[in-house]
């Protein structure tokens, strides 16, 4: 019996050190990620533990592997052997599926089918884990198989609402001075938004002690300041334990896209968070008064004039709209529950569109190659832009025009996502 924890890239290096501390000399915990190498990690492995554990890593040969929901599910859907070899792992495991919410919509079907079918006929198991959860035994039953066995491990009511710790309130429309000028009051505050653009323009806007955290920036920069966000936060409470007279230029800002949603551990006073889907919402709120320590928590929702017209276009924020209308409390399951039934109504041929029974008319045709060179969850739209950060990585862009792809694996912390049409305004401007 082997378990797998599938998690997200932005918070697998978290993952990992709370793994190690938990299981420490009670289990070999290995990692598959596209940012993470045996070969080149800072620390005292001898060079044949190197070798042992990148080999196993890759294989899924041991009995605890992190890795991604993207190098799980495009492993299943692969018709390349590289990939394929370590599939046969997957029997008699136990999947864990952290943010289960996060699967990717139009790829829903084929990933929930993939999971049915290895618990099934592989006598694994799988746990889905997320704050937010769907209805997957309805989901599993409408698009995978219909004899899956789902159990609810935990009933949301009433025990979640012991771990409520900050109650959520609609504010409308603000504009980006307002929004600083109210996240300026709290002790430390998140602001979190839609787009990265806005989360930029926002920094720029903003004094005192401040952060920002986008894709944009690089592996090693995001995890770098996350780490100098989680030492002033525990400076902050040190100094200021019952969050009374902090001085403006000690009070914390944090500015950051959605990527913070996703399982970052960071804990504090007031969160901020653009209109989006319920399910993001309640993700930014777990960062307020994350260990529960204050009595008066509060994570505000709110818009930008200016982003009014695209928000209205978005079947995710008219939903949670509504919801704020419509219950005391958007937090609660039956909120939650009516979520989820009506945006999957809304998407549901979103979700059915890349299943890989769609090119085909029986069982021996089912086009797996084709279906294997289409199947993305990483839009493909985007490019990765090398960014010299240290002198490791100056040493590895300097010898690319030698080594080639043999490097690109080293520089991964290194690389941040841009769109194509991004690249090429830049190119155009600089000339």
């Amino acid at each position: 019996m082997r378990s797998l924890h599938i998690i997200y890239n932005s918070i697998i290096d978290q993952t990992a050190e709370i793994f190690e501390e938990l299981f420490a000399g009670c289990a070999e915990i290995l990692r598959h990620q596209s940012t993470f190498s045996y070969e080149n990690a800072d620390r005292d492995y001898s060079e044949d533990y190197r070798q042992a554990a990148k080999c196993a890593a890759e294989n899924w040969d041991a009995p605890l592997i992190i890795t991604t929901s993207v190098q799980f599910f495009e492993s299943v859907y692969s018709n390349r052997r590289g990939k394929l070899r370590k599939l046969h792992n997957l029997a008699d495991s136990i999947l864990i599926f952290d943010e289960a919410h996060l699967m990717p919509q139009n790829y829903l079907q084929p990933c929930l089918r993939a999971i049915a079918y290895i618990t099934k006929y592989l006598n694994s198991e799988a746990v889905f884990l997320t704050a937010t959860m769907p209805d997957f035994s309805g989901l599993m039953k409408q698009y995978a198989l219909t004899g899956s066995t789902v159990l609810d491990l935990v009933r949301p009511d009433p025990l979640f609402q012991e771990f409520q710790k900050c109650r959520y309130q609609f504010s409308g429309e603000v504009s980006e001075r307002q929004l600083l000028e109210m996240a300026g009051q709290a002790p430390s505050s998140l602001i979190i938004v839609n787009r990265r653009r806005s989360a930029r323009e926002l920094f720029q806007l903003c004094s005192g002690e401040t952060y920002h955290l986008s894709t944009y920036m690089t592996a090693y920069d995001r995890r770098q300041t996350i780490g100098t966000i989680k030492q002033r936060l525990l400076a902050l409470e040190k100094d200021f334990p019952d969050g009374k007279d902090v001085p403006p230029e000690r009070r914390i800002t944090i500015i950051s896209t959605s990527l913070i949603e996703a399982g970052v551990d960071l804990d504090v006073y007031s969160v901020f968070r653009e209109l989006t889907g319920l399910d993001s919402i309640l993700q930014a709120g777990g960062r307020c008064n994350r260990e529960g320590l204050r009595t008066e928590a509060v994570t505000t929702v709110f818009e930008f004039g200016h982003e009014r017209k695209k928000a209205a276009e978005d079947e995710r924020a008219n939903i949670t709209r509504e919801l704020f209308c419509k219950y005391p409390q958007i937090s609660c399951a039956q909120s939650i529950s009516e979520y989820y039934g009506r945006l999957f109504s809304l998407k549901e041929d979103d979700i059915r569109k890349n299943a890989i029974t769609r090119g085909c008319c029986d069982i021996n045709s089912i086009p797996f190659k084709s279906y294997s060179e289409k199947f993305e969850l990483i839009d493909s739209r985007t490019v990765s832009v090398a960014v010299p950060r240290d002198e490791k990585s100056r040493k590895i862009t300097e010898m690319l025009p030698f080594t080639g792809n043999a490097a690109a694996r080293e520089l991964q912390n290194y690389v941040c996502s841009v769109y194509q049409r991004e690249l090429d305004t830049s190119f155009v401007s600089m000339r």
